[in-house]
């Protein structure tokens, strides 16, 4: 009886992701200008490395690929690892989500998709990011350069970015985003989407969901502004130095079933 429980119990060890001992792999120096990161469920963070750069990950519960499919394109995939449901259940074996940490070196660009996992990208000095993700949520912080982040559920959140350009997408998740953008164009179908900074121009179209887009300065550049929803509510705010007047040709609220307004802050 107690050999049979034994070799039980080894079957069931047997089911479960051996440990590998390494989880760290260096990235080629400047062989590549182009990073992608596919994966299924798995959390990905993004921040500058020191030298070449290195991804880490765990390959208890991560199945690591990279690939080259085209000349200085660098494809990484990564796959959780199968965890037997007798082993999580009968031994109470607890798996932690599969995690993923990008270091990159400058002037790369980065693309990251992950169908549920979230995407956090802090810092990176890179020439343009994409990120995608359908129910996961995206964070970026202190980025300067071209941003595109996409997001069918989850919430998109952009702090201190410097941007040329930045493309928002959700279909229902809220947007926040603050920081200096020349021009900014959101796609939001019936999250809310919350803006702070000093943009140039904006671009907002939703169905249901609202805008409130504050301004603490005016930039150098003429303001240009169009703003359409069907059933939601958009807010403008400008400095209180600001005259509306002056941008009248530049800027198109319109809002069928909601309410536009332009107004000023004390500040």
């Amino acid at each position: 009886m107690l050999k049979n429980s034994i070799l039980f119990f080894v079957f069931l060890l047997s089911c479960a992701p051996a440990f590998a001992t390494g989880d760290v792999r260096p990235l080629p120096g400047s062989s590549y200008d182009d990073i992608f990161i596919s994966t299924e469920n798995a959390d990905v963070t993004a921040v500058p490395a020191q030298g070449a750069g290195a991804i880490y990950w765990r390959d208890k519960y991560c199945i690591l690929e990279l690939t080259t499919p085209a000349e200085r394109v660098l494809y990484i995939n990564i796959r959780p690892r199968r965890q037997h449901v007798f082993v999580k259940w009968l031994l109470g074996i607890q798996v932690d989500p599969c995690k993923i940490r990008l270091e990159a070196a400058s002037e790369k660009n980065i693309y990251i998709s992950s169908e549920v996992g979230s995407i956090k990208v802090s810092d990176l000095p890179a020439k343009h990011i994409k990120l995608y993700t359908a129910s996961g949520n995206i964070d970026i912080d202190n980025h300067s350069g071209p941003i595109s982040a996409e997001t069918l559920t989850g919430r998109i959140t952009a702090r201190n970015i410097k941007s040329h350009t930045t493309d928002f997408k959700s279909a229902s998740g809220h947007i926040t985003a603050a920081g200096e953008i020349s021009e900014v164009s959101i796609l939001n179908t019936s999250g809310n989407s919350k803006l702070h900074g000093v943009m140039d121009v904006l671009r907002f179209y939703s169905s249901e969901g609202n805008l409130h887009a504050t301004w603490p300065t005016l930039p150098q550049n003429p303001l240009e502004i169009s703003a359409r929803s069907f059933a939601g509510d958009i807010e403008i705010m400008l400095p209180r130095h600001a005259n509306p007047a002056d941008n009248k040709n530049n800027i198109n609220l319109k809002s069928f079933y909601g309410k536009t307004a332009i107004t000023q802050h004390n500040n």
